[in-house]
């Protein structure tokens, strides 16, 4: 019985160890990238270009241009430049689904097209619509579950929200001929529609 205890012990010191050593180089993290502010993310499912697999415990720095997303072992997943992003839409996970395209569901491989299993804990998503470079609309996505999954997802977007840079003047967008939205004047394809706006002919 000694034994068990001990045991118990040694990794309870352990786990405060560990997380005091990941706290201080978040912290670092935070000076060197000059962070204004940072807020926890949950789990990271799919959407950040240069990111190669999911993060569990992820936390988002917030710079003066980005968004930077940092994995539980501090490193970097990707970035989101701040006046890139369209809206930030929270939602049960089912439903989340059902605002994406099948495309865009077989690609992240996230929600199962099969028969729904029971839930046996609330499962909510964060999805950040944004656009980047080409000019190709991106959809980044974070899970939330548990019983306060509702609630942490939606302080997470409440902290992002107050960082969003819009800046759209007549001088730098567009109409899309297809659907009539206002669109950045340098964009290849339409984050609304997806046609692609070099290559499709004009309706």
């Amino acid at each position: 019985m000694e034994t068990i205890w001990t045991l118990i012990i040694i990794f309870i010191v352990i786990a405060i160890v560990w997380g005091i050593k990941i706290a201080k180089k978040a912290e670092g993290r935070d000076t060197e990238i000059g962070a204004i502010d940072d807020c926890p993310m949950g789990k990271y499912i799919a959407g950040l270009p240069n990111a190669d697999d999911s993060a569990t415990d992820v936390d988002c720095a917030i710079t003066k241009n980005h968004f930077v997303f940092f994995s539980e072992i501090n490193k970097e997943l990707g970035k989101i430049p701040r006046n890139s992003i369209n809206q930030i839409i929270i939602d049960d996970k089912t439903k989340i689904a059902q605002r994406l395209t099948v495309t865009r569901m077989l690609t992240f491989g996230i929600f199962s097209l099969a028969a729904p299993k029971k839930k046996t804990y609330s499962e909510f998503c964060l999805v950040i619509d944004w656009q980047d470079k080409r000019g190709i609309r991106q959809n980044t996505i974070f899970e939330f579950t548990g019983d306060e999954a509702n609630k942490n997802a939606n302080r997470a977007a409440n902290c992002l929200q107050k960082y969003i840079a819009v800046a759209q003047t007549s001088d730098n967008v567009k109409t899309c001929p297809y659907c009539a939205e206002t669109i950045k004047k340098e964009a290849k394809v339409c984050r609304f529609c997806n046609h692609d706006l070099e290559t499709d002919i004009n309706p």
